[in-house]
């Protein structure tokens, strides 16, 4: 689902008919950005965490010499776009990546299965999939700073009830709420 392959989804109106307009500018500027931080950033793109097309995250991360410089790791910031649960891509996200992986950080964009194709819990689901992927593999993340942010349609994702999968991740991380 790189910049070139991004499905076609259903049109925007349906969450804001009076917005429609500036919220188009605003989704084609964010990929313009993005593509141009994937273009400047050191990046793995793509990462397949399931078998579906939505179900892929991009890591945006420090250059070799600053991780070197942090011995015990750096923060990891797992970010899931919004959409009302029918749309959104991941490559919405990476124009924040720069800053973030200046502080050092290492940056998250995930993506996750779209309604009305898939009914609720699948978004869910796939963020915490994606986000227990990132904790299994060998990143240099120090254990105290993971966070997980989100705007509009992902917040519901970052504001999960209390459940033992919820619980295992969540008690590892801070939760970001943006709006």
């Amino acid at each position: 689902m790189a910049f070139h392959d991004l499905k076609q989804q259903p049109p925007r109106a349906s969450l804001n008919p009076d917005r429609v307009e500036e919220f188009e500018a605003y989704a084609a500027a964010a990929l313009e950005r993005s593509k141009a931080a994937a273009a400047s950033c050191r990046t793995v793109l793509d990462v397949e965490f399931g078998d579906d097309y939505y179900q892929k995250l991009d890591l945006y991360l420090p250059d070799e010499a600053t991780l070197a410089d942090h011995e015990g790791g750096v923060p990891v910031i797992l970010f899931c776009h919004g959409g009302g649960w029918n749309f959104g891509y991941k490559e919405w996200n990476g124009f924040m990546a720069p800053a973030l992986i200046d502080l050092p950080a290492i940056f998250v964009s995930v993506s996750y299965r779209l309604a009305p194709e898939h009914k609720f819990p699948a978004a869910l689901e796939d963020v915490l999939a994606g986000l227990s992927w990132v904790f299994q593999i060998s990143l240099p993340i120090t254990a105290a700073t993971r966070t997980v942010c989100s705007w509009a349609a992902g917040q519901p994702v970052v504001r999960l009830p209390p459940s033992p999968q919820c619980d295992a991740i969540f008690t590892r991380i801070s939760v970001c709420r943006m709006t």
